[in-house]
């Protein structure tokens, strides 16, 4: 029987140190491969590789052509503010499904959580949250299996559903690859086993004798539920774009004539602030609860999507500024004229500031601690966009022609959609890959 998935000599190497020596294995229809050994031997690593999110540094990985898979990792890569419906129904977008609340309804009560369907997943136990991610299972078509100690916080009645779903999966020709601890970790008979150990000596994989556009509108309708009803990190920016204009304007002074002046230059390094706030939270959240994982082991253009949490980025935290911009106008003493110029160079420059912006959100996403990383990285980026933002309202000012500024603000708007979700999905690749 010809193997569906293969892998020859593998290996990986973390800080130039091998995590284990090369490994070989092939797998047919209806296979088990169940990888056990300690904490930190590289299970978790090897699977990893097999999911494509990391490179290894020797030998290839061998799929059938039109062979899916669908990795489910140790984290649960559920949206902690969405309920258990709305994350069904985001994965489903993400991997061009539609799911019917029928369906939906069937496949809450299968994994036991039916009564759940419409609370957020922050209230969730921890093995409920396990179950709604183990639920992919039973929504996404796939061929191979790829889970991470899928039993962690399953109790023993959820333990059992999964093995009866696993033998299922091999009855129909599927293959399941797993990490645990132990051998017997799930209640089902493995007939390929490998064992990993500290040292780099893993044992082979040996056989026991047991028997598009639709999409992208979902996950941008999701992205924005998530960043909304996190209320807190929403409203920061916002509040500080109207309390540092409220500041700046009382430090201005009561000279309509002074604070007309400063106005272009004080809205528009407020607004970039603000923007700068909300950029950090573009992927480190998903970085951290395995959503970028899923994201990334998706066949859906992992550019697109990262241009649809860019968008509704945008959506979320610049057109409320816009939108604010008129009073920030009135506060400083603006005209009516020099207001409408000030909403329609935010409209063609903030594009930027959020695609720019996702650049240096990307790169540090996989580094802890980054600190002040970020701002350093996309800070002088924004220079340009700030000088013709600016530029554009002293032309309004001076009553001179605003094609030219807003020419450049709109070129450089429209190089940030060419390039900005490309850079940032290959940034985040490089990420996981650490």
């Amino acid at each position: 029987m010809a193997s569906l998935l293969r892998f020859d000599q593998l290996s990986y190497e973390r800080n130039e140190q091998a995590v284990f020596a090369p490994i070989s294995g092939a797998l047919v229809a209806g296979d088990l491969l169940q990888i056990t050994g300690a904490n930190g031997c590289g299970k978790s690593t090897l699977l990893r590789l097999l999911a494509g999110l990391l490179t290894p540094a020797t030998g290839k990985i061998h799929i059938t052509a039109d062979t899916k898979l669908l990795y489910i990792g140790h984290h649960n890569g559920i949206h902690a503010s969405l309920t258990a419906r709305e994350n069904l129904a985001w994965v489903a977008g993400l991997f061009g499904i539609k799911l019917t609340p029928e369906k939906m309804d069937h496949v809450l009560t299968t994994v036991g959580i039916v009564q759940l369907a419409d609370i957020q997943t922050s209230q969730f136990s921890a093995g409920q949250a396990r179950r709604l991610a183990l639920a992919r299972l039973l929504c996404i078509p796939a061929d191979i299996w790829l889970l991470d100690e899928p039993t962690t916080s399953l109790d023993r009645a959820g333990q059992q559903w999964l093995a009866a779903l696993i033998t299922a999966k091999r009855t129909t020709g599927g293959i399941v690859i797993m990490t645990s601890h132990a051998q017997h970790a799930v209640p089902v008979s493995a007939n390929l086993v490998c064992t990993i150990h500290h040292q780099p000596c893993p044992s082979p994989a040996t056989r026991v004798n047991t028997r598009n556009y639709h999409s992208a509108l979902a996950l941008t309708k999701y992205n924005l539920l998530t960043t909304v009803r996190a209320a807190a990190a929403w409203l920061t920016p916002l509040l500080f774009f109207t309390i540092a204009l409220t500041l700046f304007a009382i430090a201005a002074g009561p000279d309509i004539r002074v604070q007309q002046t400063l106005a272009p230059a004080i809205i528009w390094v407020t607004a970039l602030l603000a923007i700068l706030l909300s950029i950090d939270t573009l992927f480190r959240t998903d970085m951290a609860n395995g959503t970028i994982d899923l994201l990334l082991t998706s066949p859906y253009s992992p550019t697109l999507a990262v241009g649809s949490k860019i968008f509704s980025h945008w959506l979320a935290y610049c057109l409320p500024l816009i939108l604010l911009s008129p009073l920030a106008g009135l506060l400083l003493g603006l005209s009516p004229h020099m207001t409408g110029v000030l909403l329609l160079s935010l409209f063609c420059g903030t594009p930027i500031l959020s695609l720019t912006g996702s650049i240096g959100a990307a790169l540090v996403a996989g580094i802890r601690g980054h600190g002040l990383l970020l701002p350093v990285l996309i800070m002088p980026l924004y220079i340009p966009t700030l000088i013709f933002g600016i530029g554009m309202m002293d032309a309004a000012n001076a009553h001179q022609p605003l094609a030219a500024e807003m020419a450049v603000l709109l070129a450089f708007s429209l190089l940030g959609l060419a390039t900005a979700p490309l850079l940032s999905s290959l940034a985040l690749r490089n990420g996981v890959n650490q």
